[in-house]
């Protein structure tokens, strides 16, 4: 699986296409599930995270952002 390897790289990117709530709410929800503080997601959860606080991407974009952020190479 795919794993997000910089949330902080995500949110950034993000940041210039959302707006700042939705920023929060996605930073909260990533959070929650990195309850082991290691700032690795896999794809599936991150996803999760991005529904949850209500982004408004398209799947190209989500596509993209997780390509983006793939470190590892793993996708």
């Amino acid at each position: 699986p795919l794993v997000i390897q910089n949330q902080e790289a995500a949110l950034q990117y993000l940041s210039e296409k959302v707006t700042p709530s939705n920023v929060e709410g996605l930073q909260k929800a990533m959070m929650e599930q990195d309850a082991n503080q290691t700032g690795q997601l896999p794809s599936e959860t991150f996803i999760r995270c991005l529904s949850v606080s209500e982004m408004k991407l398209s799947e190209r974009e989500v596509e993209k952002l997780i390509k983006e952020m793939d470190t590892l190479g793993q996708g």
